[in-house]
């Protein structure tokens, strides 16, 4: 038996070789069999079968075309994401009278999460429900301000509801947290 003196070479092999010897043992062929009609060793065909299992080798074409899809995918919605911030409108009509127009090219579920809006209240907006304070709300509010400001601004919902409810207001402290939010 000869002996090699030196350094051994590693071949490198394509993704077409391997690909085919892959497709070999797929059709029924043993691994040994298809190992030594291809001359290399068991051990290296187990290696490219258990990295093919996690990465198609078969579909590079369409994973490229794939990813090339998501690509654009992200940055459609990055683009829509970013005018939003632009977009945002302080009257809240303008925002579902937004997601009306876009309705038809957007589900209305995507539209309200990206927006922030409630799916409920748009529902009241499309219904004819008016976003107008009653007089007791505004009454209410007016109340709030006026003693947090009194109190110079120091005073929570807890302090401010119990104050309140001294004067003979009956209010609980979230609708005064909700109420002292701008």
């Amino acid at each position: 038996m000869e002996k090699k003196i030196g350094k051994t070479r590693h071949r490198k092999y394509d993704a077409q070789f391997k690909e085919e010897a892959l497709k070999q043992i797929e059709n029924g062929q043993s691994v040994s069999s298809v190992a030594q009609a291809l001359g290399i060793s068991e051990a290296l065909l187990y290696q490219w079968r258990k990295r093919s299992a996690g990465s198609p080798m078969g579909n590079t074409a369409e994973v490229e075309l794939l990813r090339k899809q998501i690509k654009q995918l992200e940055t459609e919605s990055g683009y829509f994401k970013k005018s939003l911030n632009h977009f945002q409108p302080l009257a809240v009509k303008e925002m579902y009278q937004f997601i009306s127009e876009q309705r038809k090219d957007y589900p209305l579920q995507k539209l309200c999460n990206v927006l922030g809006a409630n799916r409920s209240s748009y529902y009241d907006y499309r219904n004819g429900k008016t976003y107008t304070t009653s007089a007791v709300g505004q009454t209410e509010m007016k109340q709030v301000s006026e003693l947090f400001s009194l109190h110079r601004r120091r005073y929570g919902s807890r302090r401010l509801s119990k104050a309140l409810q001294q004067k003979g207001m009956r209010i609980g402290r979230f609708k005064v947290r909700r109420l002292m939010k701008p």
